[in-house]
């Protein structure tokens, strides 16, 4: 499309206070917000909570926006340290698991082996300490490279690449078992 603006350009037009604007930009990576909430989280309710407050953060900063990389990347950032909050308060409430939403199937056999397969993978996920998971998570589900990543998550690129490379093999390790059962 040749009338679709940037995502630079968005952004500044937010940073006028044009919400209009911004609503693109929403529109643009809502799915991917959620998506990098929901890994982390494990929580629907809590993965949406954590995808509007990332958007009402970008929002109120969208005026400190320095390009020194992509808004995709800036936005994550905004959702890492979103859903690194949104841990840090969980911790005084209980957890509340609702992998059952991601059975799009009819309930055959292989859609509860899927399903299976899933919750296990998330359960592994949900056991590497809180920056391997997000490295893993930006690496595998959203592609970021390793210098991207050490953008978001404000570390050096030696750090990442040892955060990833000990989380697969952790991953490795939990899931196994149950790969080689199945």
């Amino acid at each position: 499309m040749a009338d679709e603006r940037t995502d630079e350009a968005i952004l500044r037009d937010a940073a006028s206070g044009n919400r209009e604007s911004f609503r693109e930009l929403v529109e643009r990576y809502t799915r991917r917000v959620f998506s990098v909430s929901y890994r982390y989280l494990g929580n629907v309710h809590d993965a949406q909570d954590a995808t509007q407050e990332a958007f009402t953060r970008a929002f109120a900063s969208a005026g400190r926006f320095e390009p020194r990389g992509s808004v995709y990347a800036w936005l994550m950032r905004i959702t890492v340290n979103t859903c690194i909050n949104e841990l840090r308060a969980r911790r005084h409430r209980p957890l509340d698991r609702d992998d059952e939403g991601d059975l799009g199937g009819k309930g055959g056999e292989d859609d509860l082996l899927d399903l299976e397969l899933r919750r296990q993978v998330r359960k592994a996920l949900d056991e590497l300490p809180p920056a391997q998971r997000m490295a893993v998570i930006l690496a595998k589900y959203e592609g970021f490279s390793y210098d991207e990543i050490a953008g978001i998550m404000d570390r050096s690129v030696a750090s990442v690449e040892s955060l990833i490379v000990r989380g697969k093999r952790a991953l490795a390790e939990k899931l196994a078992p149950y790969i080689v059962s199945h």
